[in-house]
């Protein structure tokens, strides 16, 4: 659903994500998560963390402000760096593995889906970026399969 291959390079980096046909999770895929009643409840309320951090970050910058003005620190500034770009530049790291390691990188395996091994975006994913990797062994743990990956 998220290859460049079907709909091109945006809908395999955000496109997918924010289509509404992807937004309830296709349990028939994966029958075994909803064995786990913890899954279920963050699939339910997916939005409930998110939330609680938003008040959370900015309560602690409030706090570091009167407690200890001298660090310049106070409650938008957590909250803006600490919510708000952690989670886009989290967002597109994690959707550079759909977009960018089915374009750019090498291929160990060969498989129908134009997969790649980007060493660059594994550094920064810890590891997701050995995408051809994963797409040859969809079941392992690890998608390093070498000691250095």
């Amino acid at each position: 659903m998220h290859s460049p291959q079907r709909e091109g390079f945006l809908w395999s980096h955000t496109g997918w994500f924010l289509a509404r046909a992807n937004f309830p999770t296709k349990m028939h895929l994966v029958p075994d998560w909803s064995r786990y009643p913890e899954l279920r409840l963050l699939d339910r309320f997916d939005s409930l963390v998110p939330l609680l951090l938003v008040p959370a970050f900015y309560g602690a910058g409030e706090l570091l402000a009167a407690l200890a003005p001298g660090l310049g620190t106070n409650g938008p500034q957590l909250l803006v760096f600490g919510v708000c770009i952690s989670t886009v530049l989290l967002y597109h790291l994690t959707f550079s593995i759909n977009s960018i390691a089915h374009r750019f990188g090498s291929r160990r395996f060969e498989t129908n889906d134009q997969s790649r091994n980007n060493a660059l975006l594994a550094l920064f994913t810890f590891g997701e970026g050995w995408h051809n990797n994963h797409h040859r062994h969809p079941g392992a743990a690890r998608a390093g399969l070498r000691w250095w990956e």
